[in-house]
């Protein structure tokens, strides 16, 4: 698989702070992930400067690009205690392909929500997955041609376009309505949350993720910081 890969895994520091905010039945579960390392993965979109489709005679500029790791990070509760209600993502999800890329490189949605794959290049593109949790295989597609697949497994489904090698997504189909992915500053929030015991997750495509379980009381407001390094 082309690209750089950093050896990199996540720890979690175990700080979390019970605030003391008025009890209403529900919690507040809010984080802050933070960057140590002042280098990330590098994600090589591109085989030299030109890359040509077997599909075509053409070549097409493509671009090699840095990823932003806070783009990249899913945060999640899985609830101990009970299984929670959910469903399919609204609005729908967009999966794109785009200068040769996948965007988003990653994308977290419900168990039963339909992703619609979206060409935007004026070449053709694929999109199939081999994954155990749910394989598929969109076919050949042209430029503007819009597609929708539906996930209807929990796990983790890696996509690949089989035109262009050097493609790749991550699709994290969970079982909870609690999932996020952080903002420009790394941060997270999670309201509403019932009482219960928590396993706090953390996915990102190049770092290994030990999970934190967190007791949550109604009313409380807990603040976790989590560090990758």
């Amino acid at each position: 698989m082309p690209g750089i890969l950093l050896f990199c895994f996540i720890v979690f520091t175990g700080f979390i702070f019970d605030l003391n905010a008025q009890d209403t039945g529900t919690a507040i579960i809010s984080g802050q992930v933070e960057i140590s390392s002042q280098q990330t993965t590098v994600n090589t979109r591109s085989r030299g400067s030109l890359y040509r489709s077997r599909y075509q005679n053409k070549k097409i500029p493509t671009k090699t690009q840095n990823s932003d790791p806070y783009q990249d990070v899913v945060v999640y509760l899985t609830p101990l205690d009970f299984k929670p209600e959910f469903s399919p993502v609204t609005p729908t999800p967009r999966l794109v392909q785009k200068d040769v890329s996948f965007s988003p490189r990653v994308l977290a949605i419900t168990v039963g929500s339909p992703v619609l794959i979206v060409n935007e290049d004026r070449i053709y593109h694929n999109v199939f997955s081999k994954s155990q949790v749910q394989s598929f295989n969109i076919g050949k597609r042209l430029t503007g041609e819009n597609i929708y697949q539906t996930f209807n497994r929990a796990g983790l489904i890696q996509v690949f376009c089989n035109i262009h090698s050097n493609m790749s997504s991550h699709i994290l189909v969970l079982e909870t309505p609690w999932f996020s992915k952080l903002d420009e500053t790394g941060q997270f929030e999670f309201k509403n949350i019932p009482d219960g015991n928590y396993k706090v997750e953390v996915f990102h495509p190049d770092f290994s993720v030990e999970p934190l379980k967190l007791a949550v009381k109604a009313g409380s407001r807990n603040k976790i910081k989590l560090s990758l390094h």
